[in-house]
């Protein structure tokens, strides 16, 4: 008769489970959960109008040209950059596998060092390296859309060798040496050795290098936007372009069609207008004016007026006033041709839950001592004499910004609510950015 002494292993899953609780309830908050509420968002109306919308969102996105644009730009990208990090990732880490003894040397080390290097720090350095006005452009006089793309490109693989490179080191050093001593006693060379053996073997250190590269191709955008802006050529024209321009804009069709109004003005067309050929017109002028425009902005035109960096730039009334308060050499004119008359309004929603809360409010902002603050802070003419009258007449209606001439405003007009048709600036608008 056979016996055996058998022992019981017992297993803890729920105990374990402990351990790995707060790693997925991080990986839920900081992910699952903004991902959850961006696919609720991407099938409702807006962010302000809670309807639904279906795929409608999803409709339009397709129907972009521009986001077709930037869809194509970042794989094509991403497909050259990722197959040239690998190739010299993989180059330089067998030349310093066998060169150095199958250790990690100084060259691995020094590779990496962009990795650690500030994107604020990193951005000036390139300029001057192959900016505009480098030796490197005086020399090649290349072609600024290819050149730009060269030089983002080479960014690129600037930061991110030294990683794939140390990735693919780790992995050699991980194949059993004797693989390599056998290979080598048949005659194989090292070239064979990295090809026929080495490369088969790293298929995981391989996919890790792609995972990683992909994930640093999207933030290559950083570099790209303090390089080139929000606009920069079309070949670096990425996805991300498209959804940081419409994120900024809060897919406001009004906010980007701003500048396309205004060329309507000067091109003596209705500023609301919806014909075609009139907004062709008020593209074309936008386009010829480029070569004279310093940069597209929002809240930072109000810096570079300031400090001088721009002659003149398109205000609010109240970035205006603020500018000035600043920089006394500064003044303020409606232009000829005419402007848009605005007005900002505190309107309480038909859905509010405390409608009596927000009249107490309104009724609070309209007291004068409050709305005389309001002003000095925001800078925008009120209608509220009893601010007025705290303020001083006097010094309030000397303000060229409070107080354009009745001539000016016969010229100005007032934005009107355009509805589907909104998207035709934003068309326009879209094309006018990303000419170059």
């Amino acid at each position: 008769m056979h016996s055996s002494k058998h022992t019981k292993h017992f297993i803890y899953p729920r105990r374990d489970a402990w351990f790995l609780l707060p790693g997925f309830l991080g990986f839920a908050l900081w992910y699952l959960v903004p991902f959850g509420m961006s696919l609720a968002a991407s099938v409702m109306e807006n962010s302000a109008n809670a309807q639904f919308a279906g795929l409608e969102n999803y409709a339009a996105v397709m129907q972009s040209s521009y986001f077709r644009l930037g869809f194509g730009n970042t794989l094509r990208f991403f497909a050259v950059a990722v197959a040239l990090s690998l190739v010299i990732g993989f180059l330089l880490a067998n030349m310093i596998f066998w060169h150095s003894r199958r250790r990690i040397s100084w060259l691995t080390l020094v590779l990496l060092i962009p990795i650690f290097l500030p994107t604020a720090a990193i951005v000036p350095l390139w300029k001057v390296m192959m900016g505009g006005s480098s030796w490197l452009v005086r020399t090649l006089k290349p072609r600024d859309a290819d050149w730009k793309y060269i030089t983002l490109l080479t960014l690129y693989l600037w930061k991110n060798i030294g990683a794939v490179n140390l990735l693919f080191l780790i992995g050699l050093q991980g194949i059993e040496p004797s693989v390599f001593d056998a290979a080598s006693v048949d005659g194989a060379s090292h070239r064979t050795i990295a090809i026929r053996i080495a490369l088969p073997m790293l298929c995981t250190v391989t996919l890790f290098a792609i995972i990683y590269l992909a994930m640093n191709g999207m933030r290559i955008f950083r570099e790209s936007y303090l390089l080139y802006g929000m606009y920069p050529p079309k070949p670096l024209y990425f996805i991300q372009n498209y959804v940081n321009n419409h994120f900024t804009k809060l897919d406001y069709g009004l906010l980007s069609a701003g500048s396309s109004l205004f060329a309507l003005v000067m091109t003596g067309h209705d500023l609301n207008s919806t014909d075609p050929a009139d907004l062709e017109d008020a593209k074309n002028l936008l386009i010829e004016q480029k070569p004279m425009v310093l940069a597209y902005v929002v809240d930072e035109v109000k810096d570079k007026m300031i400090a001088g960096e721009a002659a003149v730039a398109m205000v609010w009334s109240g970035d205006a006033t603020f500018c000035m308060s600043e920089n006394d050499e500064l003044d303020y004119v409606v232009p000829e041709e005419g402007s848009n008359i605005f007005y900002d309004s505190i309107c309480i929603p038909a859905n509010a839950r405390n409608v009596s809360g927000a009249e107490k409010f309104i009724d609070f902002l309209c007291r004068g001592d409050i709305a005389a603050m309001n002003y000095e802070y925001v800078g925008y003419a009120i209608p509220n004499t009893a601010a007025i009258d705290i303020i001083g007449a006097d010094e309030y209606n000397a303000s060229p910004v409070n107080n354009p001439s009745q001539e000016a405003l016969d010229h100005c007009e007032v934005f009107k609510y355009l509805g589907d048709d909104t998207k035709l600036y934003d068309q326009v608008w879209t094309e006018i950015i990303s000419e170059f």
